[in-house]
């Protein structure tokens, strides 16, 4: 975040996030989750899906968006929070 002095601060006392950042506020960067690579597969027929399904022991079915190769497993939120370094 870019570097504010009082003047601006005080100007933008309307600005929750920034107030925040000013008191102290941890900054946050997520993880690149995309993935590396991503192709489109098409099926002929409803058989032809079931038959790539078994093969990749995927559960496929009409409204299946996508699949991660290898499978990834479903990720809890219990593991994403706010830590304080002062408790640890």
């Amino acid at each position: 975040m870019k570097a504010y002095n009082k003047k601006q601060l005080q100007n933008e006392w309307r600005n929750p996030y920034l107030q925040w950042w000013a008191a102290g506020m941890p900054s946050f960067e997520t993880q690149k989750l995309d993935p590396w690579k991503q192709i489109t597969i098409k099926f002929k027929t409803k058989e032809d899906r079931q038959a790539f399904s078994e093969l990749y022991d995927y559960e496929l079915t009409d409204k299946t968006p996508v699949v991660w190769y290898p499978k990834k497993d479903r990720e809890s939120n219990i593991k994403n929070g706010y830590v304080d370094e002062n408790e640890l």
